[in-house]
């Protein structure tokens, strides 16, 4: 019996490096990395190929909306416009709020600031309400699972 459960285990461990090997492997997929409005004025390192997710108040009802004001196009992407979710707690209220959901892939390694703004209805100008973030972009080989700094999360 004792055996027979030799070759399993070497199998269990061999299965478990290679899964190691995997996961630190460049290009190998990353968790997304998300922030919220507590994230303000904060730093993030992202590596080439991860996902950053902004996650915002929002309240359609009202008119006011985000929308991406700057960054630099070669070093992050917009993935579509954002996905709005009503808070759980307001579900059914008219006029309640929820949260938009706006992502961003990273492309190759560098520096951006992604400001992001709050528009009244009808304006072509936001208010003073603003999310920015410095986000550095690092290549998938040199980063070591940092994540942000200088945020909780």
């Amino acid at each position: 019996m004792r055996r027979s459960l030799l070759p399993l285990g070497l199998i269990c461990i061999v299965l478990g490096l290679l899964a190691a090997a995997c996961a630190n492997k460049p290009g190998a997929a990353q968790e997304p990395v998300k922030l919220t409005e507590s994230d303000n004025h904060h730093r993030v390192e992202l590596a080439e190929g991860q996902v950053l997710e902004i996650v915002l108040p929002e309240n359609p009802s009202t008119g006011y909306h985000w929308e991406v004001q700057s960054y630099d196009a070669d070093i992050l992407e917009p993935l579509g416009s954002g996905t709005y979710t009503p808070s759980a707690r307001s579900e059914g209220s008219v006029g309640a709020g929820g949260e938009i959901e706006l992502r961003f892939k990273a492309l190759r390694p560098g520096e951006t600031d992604l400001v992001l703004g709050n528009f009244p209805p009808g304006e072509d100008k936001p208010e003073d309400t603003f999310f920015e973030v410095s986000v550095t972009v690092t290549s998938a080989s040199q980063t070591s699972g940092q994540g942000e700094e200088g945020s909780g999360h």
